[in-house]
């Protein structure tokens, strides 16, 4: 995260969502960082709100639901920890480094909010990259960022995309067969049609200084692109298992966008599974200017970033764009409740004439569509002032007449929202309740 920075509005206050974590339950964290695009590890991190328990030296990996918004997030697992107060565990969220302490308990509990920003004062979680549940042919209530530029001089041809995303779960180990793992450019790749992903083998493992392997997706070559000699190596033979080459999947191919380093301890064994999913096919960007949102156009299109008072696609050191994301899934989309995730890049030419990119990535489920009308319809009527919503039962709504943030009793440690509205006082009925939520009623 050395180029870009995102941020958002939260109460008049423009904070940076990328993380957020806190021990609910004893002291078991001691630091949470993001790893950097050239750490060992490496690949963007997804959005959603994590929450871990420590079970006798395993960490229970759970997702916290966020006003439903992370179902179907496919980050489950009873995870291996370690816990000296040194060691980096850095299996428990692709892309996060997790340091634990030595005198961690059993019972111990922690979250780590991703892309969404921890409230410390309300103790709850403000959704920012995390959708939630989006019905076909319905359009989400824009949300609105900044992109500001810290790297140290100014950035040419800046511009946004959001694409479908692209992730890796290596078979052997973090780091191994891929050592690094990201998306860069604004190139869409090509989303899956079987959600189980496909795997990567290696074929003609040779030793050397440094080994060398060739490449195969679901048993196929393809044609990878080599970054530092600036060449394409048709089929992707003889790849450099070295920790340090840059190689892309070429333009064109399924997986382009996607740069990776392998491992120097990969072996012809080795294994590993891409999943591509579907969900820049949803997004909509715009600019935003002078605080007036532009026309939004697919994410996929790019828009251009530019800094007030410059020359269009130019944003200074510190300077920042402004630029404007919603979620519209198609007509004919599949609502199969599988979370969807996006990858928002915000890409600039550096001094050096360096393309330079930074990846956040977003998520959201693809509802059905008739249930959650339903509900909305027949929940309960249009001018019943005071509906708190459960961020543990999505479906549930209960009075509250203080209008504030309590305790949710059916899951004690996660909070509901009364009608208080964090960006505005309280909601005054359901039909503004509902249209922060995305969703616009048209009456019983």
């Amino acid at each position: 995260m050395t180029t870009w920075q995102l941020t958002t509005d939260y109460k008049g206050v423009d904070v940076d969502p990328a993380l957020s974590w806190r021990n609910v339950n004893g002291s078991a964290v001691l630091v949470v960082t993001w790893l950097l695009e050239d750490d060992p590890g490496y690949q963007a991190p997804r959005a959603g709100i994590y929450s871990f328990t420590v079970l006798s030296g395993v960490a229970t990996v759970m997702m916290q639901a966020l006003s439903n918004l992370d179902a179907g997030n496919p980050l489950l697992a009873t995870l291996p920890i370690v816990a000296d107060g040194v060691s980096e565990n850095l299996n428990l969220i692709p892309g996060v480094s997790v340091i634990l302490a030595p005198d961690l308990q059993a019972g111990d509990q922690f979250d780590i909010g991703i892309n969404n920003y921890l409230d410390t004062d309300l103790a709850s979680w403000y959704p920012v990259l995390s959708f939630g549940p989006r019905v076909t042919g319905f359009t989400s209530t824009e949300r609105i960022f900044l992109a500001t530029n810290i790297s140290l001089g100014t950035l040419t041809d800046c511009l946004l995309v959001a694409t479908n995303a692209v992730r890796v779960v290596n078979d052997v180990s973090v780091f191994v067969p891929f050592e690094q793992f990201r998306q860069v450019g604004i190139l869409n790749p090509t989303a899956d049609d079987d959600l189980s992903g496909l795997e990567v083998t290696f074929d003609n493992f040779e030793e050397g200084t440094p080994n060398t392997v060739d490449i195969l997706v679901d048993g196929e070559t393809i044609d990878i692109y080599d970054v530092d000699a600036d060449d394409v190596i048709p089929e992707g033979v003889g790849l450099n298992c070295d920790g340090t080459t840059v190689y892309r999947f070429a333009d064109g191919t399924k997986y382009q966008s996607v740069e990776f380093v392998l491992s120097a301890d990969l072996e012809e064994t080795d294994t590993a599974t891409l999943f591509v999913s579907d969900g820049g096919a949803s997004i909509e960007i715009a600019q935003v200017v002078s605080e007036t949102v532009g026309e939004f156009i697919s994410g996929p299109s790019c828009i251009v970033l530019t800094e007030s008072g410059q020359a269009d696609g130019t944003v200074t050191s510190d300077g920042d764009a402004g630029f404007a994301v919603r979620i519209r899934p198609p007509g004919d989309g599949t609502t199969d409740l599988n979370q969807r995730s996006f990858s928002l890049r915000m890409v600039g030419v550096d001094g050096t004439d360096a393309t330079v990119t930074t990846d956040y990535q977003g998520t959201f489920v693809m509802a059905v569509g008739e249930g959650l009308l339903n509900f909305n319809i027949h929940a309960v009527d249009p001018t019943y002032t005071r509906p708190r919503y459960s961020e543990t039962e999505p479906d549930v709504f209960e009075l509250d007449t203080e209008g504030v943030y309590v305790e949710d009793e059916s899951a004690p440690g996660s909070y509901i929202l009364a009608t208080e509205d964090p960006n505005d006082g309280n909601y005054p009925d359901l039909v503004t309740l509902l249209a922060a939520h995305g969703v616009t009623y048209e009456g019983a």
